[in-house]
């Protein structure tokens, strides 16, 4: 993990963090959430995720997208673990505890922000006016014809 993040080989560095973190957590009463080397762990993990995605997120192809907002995501969940994890090793106003909440709330704002900014812009239309109302309708020629074409069939069954 330390070699790839010196390689800078953030994406490789963050799969081995992750692999670490959720061995770690899985095993049920292994490790307790606020063990002090987990809480690194996880502060490394949400660290390295959030400077993948600000890296990634000009990348606007439906492919980039989802791994930003996968990297944003997984900061913020990361950070925020980590941040509760350092309040009980470390106390509130450790000066690593400080640094894990401003990286934990850096990262819900860009999470915020950059799923806000994928929303589709609601465009208002402006209503379409609707008809007015048809006022009587005076009786046109065209319909004197068939009335007389109607009392004419009356007339005929009528007679017969």
């Amino acid at each position: 993990m330390n070699v790839c993040t010196q390689m800078q080989d953030l994406d490789r560095a963050i799969r081995y963090n992750s692999v670490v973190v959720h061995r770690m957590e899985g095993i049920e009463g292994a490790v307790p959430t606020n063990y002090p080397r987990l809480v690194e762990y996880h502060f490394t993990l949400g660290d390295m995720c959030l400077k993948q995605a600000k890296k990634k997120a000009s990348n606007r192809t439906p492919l980039g997208r989802n791994t930003t907002r996968k990297y944003l995501s997984e900061a913020k969940s990361s950070l925020g673990k980590a941040y509760e994890g350092r309040k009980v090793v470390f106390g509130e106003n450790s000066p690593s505890t400080q640094a894990a909440k401003r990286l934990f709330e850096e990262s819900k704002r860009e999470y915020n922000a950059y799923t806000k900014s994928l929303e589709k812009k609601k465009t208002k239309k402006p209503p379409v006016a609707a008809p007015a109302a048809p006022a009587a309708q005076p009786t046109s020629p065209a319909a004197a014809p068939a009335s007389a074409a109607t009392q004419s069939q009356e007339e005929t069954s009528a007679s017969a």
